[in-house]
C-alpha cells in the first residue's frame, strides 16, 4: 500500500528543509514600514502542535488520484481519465490547468521580466484555485464549533469575493487605494446564514509588477484585514488586543502563506495619536546570537534557557521559562525527554545521601513537557514577531508550493489543514475569533487530557501511543482506498458491460438494415419510384410478360 506521504518524512522534510534566506525584504505604505522574511518555515507561522495534527490526517497522507503511482509532476498526467470514484482535488486541478504560467516564483522575481499576457479569465481562475483548494480542505478535515447554547454552530468556509478593503495608517488617516482581494475564508455559522466575518484574505497576481511592488500590495491588504479584524471587538480605542492577520496568495501554480503581528500597543498608538505605554517585551531580535551558558554539573539534565524547541538556527536564552526549582536552584530538564532517550530511574545521591527519582514533579517528565514546549514555542514566536520600531512591523512569509508538485502540494495541504485548526481553535489573535471564543468559550479540560506530543488524538480519541496512532491511520487509510479500488473496479465491469450491450446492438441495427431484400438499405435507394422496391419480388416475371401488363392495365383503366 503507497500512501501520500510517511509522516515523519513529511515533518521531517517541513521542518528540515530550509531555503537560504537573504534578509528581509522592505516595503513602505505611506508612513508605516514593513519587513518582510521570505521562505520561513511552517513552524515560524503556525504553532507546531497543529501542524503535527494535520499531518496525523488522512487528508494529507492519502494522496489524490493525480498522484498515483510514481508522479511527481501532475502536468504530465491525463485529467481526462481522473477516476469517477476518487474526485478529490479534481477541480482543483482542473481549475489549475487554466492558470497563467510564470517562469519564475513571486519570491524570485516572478513577473518582473515579461508582461503577462493572457487572457483576464485565466487570471481570475487564480482564485478559483485557492477557493476549490480551502474547500476540499475543509470539507476533509470537518471542523465545527458548537454555540455555548447549542442551537448553532460555526465554522470556516472559503468564499470568492473581490472587493478593495479600507485601511488606516494613523489617527483619521484612511486610504482604499489596495487591490481588490481574490477571495476571503470566512467565518459561517449555520443555521443563521446572516453572519459572515471574513479571516484571511486572498491575493493573487494579475498584473505585472516588482517584487518590491507586489509586497506593498499584500501589506495594504494586511492592513485593510487588520480594520476588519478589530471592528467586531467591544474595547476601547487605546486598549486594543495584539493582532495577527494571516494572508494567502498564489502566483500562477506557487501558492504561499504570509502572516504579520501587529501589538495591540502599537496600533493604539497610531489610531490614537498618543503614546500608549506598554511593557517592553524582553525578547531579541530575530537574528542576534547569544553563545549558550554551560549546564550544571548535575548528571543527565540540562537548562530550559538552553533548549531551543523545533529550530536549529535559532539559539538565543529563554530567561524563566517555568517557575519550578529543583534541587539544583535552576529550572532544568531532562535530556532524556529532548531526545527521547530512556530516562535513567534515579539520580546520584544528594548531600542526604538519598536517591531521588528523575520522575519527581520537581523535574520535567512527560506529563509537564509539553506545558513546556508550548510556553518556549510562544515565547520564539513573541521573539520573531518583535520589531521596536513603533511605525514598523514584521511579516513572516512561507516558501512558495508549486501544487502541480507532489512534496510541495502535501505540505500545502498541511499547512492550510493546520492553518484551520489554528483558527478554530481558539488561541489565534484574530478579533472576530477573540470576540466569538469570548461569547462561547471552548472547555479546555477536554483538550488538555488528549494533549500528547503528536496531538492527533484530536482525530483517535482515547488513543495515547504513537504506534497505536499511526497504525489506525494506516488502516483507515488502507480501508478507504481499498473501498474506493472495488468501487472502481465494479465500474469498469459496467462499463465493459455496456459498451458491449452497445456494441451488440449496433450490429443488429445494422444487421437489419442491410439484411432485408424489400428494405431500403440507403438514401440512394429510397429516391428510386416505388414499384421498383414495392414489387421487387415479381420482377422478373412482370418483364417477361410486358404485353399482358399494358393490356391488364389498359384494360383496368378502361
Amino acid at each position: 500500500m503507497e500512501f501520500f506521504g510517511e509522516a515523519s518524512m513529511a515533518h521531517q522534510q517541513t521542518s528540515i528543509a530550509r531555503p537560504t534566506n537573504p534578509g528581509p525584504r522592505l516595503s513602505r505604505v505611506h508612513n508605516l514600514d514593513a519587513k518582510f522574511f521570505l521562505n520561513r518555515p511552517m513552524e515560524d507561522l503556525i504553532p507546531a502542535k497543529y501542524l503535527r495534527r494535520a499531518e496525523h490526517t488522512s487528508s494529507v497522507q492519502r494522496k489524490p488520484w493525480i498522484f498515483r503511482g510514481n508522479v511527481e509532476d501532475a502536468r504530465d498526467v491525463d485529467q481526462g481519465e481522473w477516476s469517477k470514484v476518487d474526485i478529490r482535488y479534481r477541480g482543483v486541478f482542473k481549475t489549475l490547468a487554466k492558470v497563467p504560467t510564470f517562469s519564475k516564483g513571486l519570491w524570485d522575481g516572478g513577473s518582473e521580466e515579461h508582461m503577462i499576457q493572457t487572457d483576464s479569465r485565466n487570471l481570475r481562475s487564480q482564485g478559483q484555485v485557492i477557493y476549490a483548494l480551502m474547500n476540499e480542505v475543509a470539507d476533509m478535515i470537518d471542523l465545527q464549533r458548537p454555540t455555548r447554547e447549542g442551537d448553532a454552530i460555526f465554522f470556516l468556509k472559503p468564499r470568492l469575493v473581490s472587493t478593495t478593503l479600507e485601511y488606516w495608517t494613523g489617527y483619521r488617516e484612511k486610504h482604499r487605494d489596495g487591490p481588490n482581494t481574490s477571495g476571503f475564508l470566512s467565518l459561517e455559522f449555520e443555521p443563521d446564514n446572516g453572519q459572515c466575518w471574513p479571516l484571511l484574505p486572498v491575493s493573487t497576481t494579475v498584473k505585472e509588477e516588482h517584487l518590491i511592488s507586489a509586497l506593498n500590495e499584500k501589506f495594504k491588504l494586511m492592513l485593510g484585514q487588520l480594520l476588519l479584524h478589530v471592528r467586531p471587538l467591544h474595547i476601547p480605542g487605546d486598549k486594543l488586543p495584539d493582532q495577527e492577520i494571516f494572508l494567502l496568495g498564489l502566483h500562477g501554480s506557487k501558492l504561499h502563506l504570509m502572516r504579520a503581528y501587529f501589538p495591540g500597543q502599537k496600533i493604539s498608538s497610531l489610531w490614537c495619536r498618543r503614546e500608549v505605554p506598554g511593557p517592553a517585551p524582553a525578547l531579541f531580535p530575530l537574528n542576534r546570537r547569544r553563545r549558550a551558558q554551560s549546564s550544571p554539573s548535575v548528571p543527565h539534565t540540562v537548562h530550559i534557557e538552553n533548549y531551543d524547541a523545533d529550530t536549529e538556527d535559532d539559539t538565543d536564552v529563554i530567561d524563566e521559562a517555568m517557575n519550578f526549582p529543583t534541587a539544583t536552584g535552576a529550572n532544568t530538564i531532562t535530556d532524556t525527554d529532548i531526545a527521547g532517550f530512556p530516562r535513567p530511574p534515579t539520580r546520584p545521591p544528594t548531600r542526604r545521601g538519598r536517591a531521588t527519582s528523575l520522575r519527581s514533579p520537581r523535574f520535567y517528565g512527560a506529563e509537564n513537557m509539553e506545558r513546556v514546549r508550548r510556553h518556549i514555542e510562544a515565547i520564539r514566536l513573541r521573539r520573531l514577531d518583535y520589531e521596536p520600531n513603533p511605525r514598523t512591523f514584521r511579516v513572516l512569509a512561507t516558501r512558495e508550493y508549486d501544487l502541480w508538485v507532489k512534496q510541495d502540494f502535501t505540505a500545502a495541504v498541511q499547512l492550510l489543514a493546520a492553518l484551520q485548526m489554528y483558527l478554530l481553535s481558539g488561541e489565534a489573535k484574530c478579533g472576530a475569533i477573540q470576540e466569538l471564543f469570548k461569547k462561547h468559550p471552548i472547555n479546555r479540560a477536554d483538550e488538555e487530557d488528549s494533549d500528547s506530543d503528536s496531538e492527533s488524538d484530536y482525530w483517535f480519541p482515547g488513543v495515547c501511543s504513537e504506534e497505536e496512532r499511526s497504525m489506525l491511520l494506516r488502516e483507515h487509510i488502507e480501508t478507504e482506498e481499498k473501498r474506493i479500488a472495488e468501487q472502481e473496479e465494479e465500474l469498469r465491469r459496467d462499463q465493459v458491460a455496456r459498451w458491449a450491450e452497445e456494441d451488440r446492438a449496433a450490429r443488429v441495427s445494422e444487421a437489419m438494415r442491410v439484411g432485408g431484400e424489400d428494405g431500403i438499405s440507403s438514401l440512394r435507394e429510397a429516391r428510386k419510384p416505388w414499384w421498383e422496391f414495392v414489387w421487387n419480388d415479381q420482377e422478373g416475371v412482370l418483364r417477361g410478360n410486358a404485353d399482358e401488363d399494358e393490356e391488364m392495365i389498359v384494360g383496368n383503366i378502361m
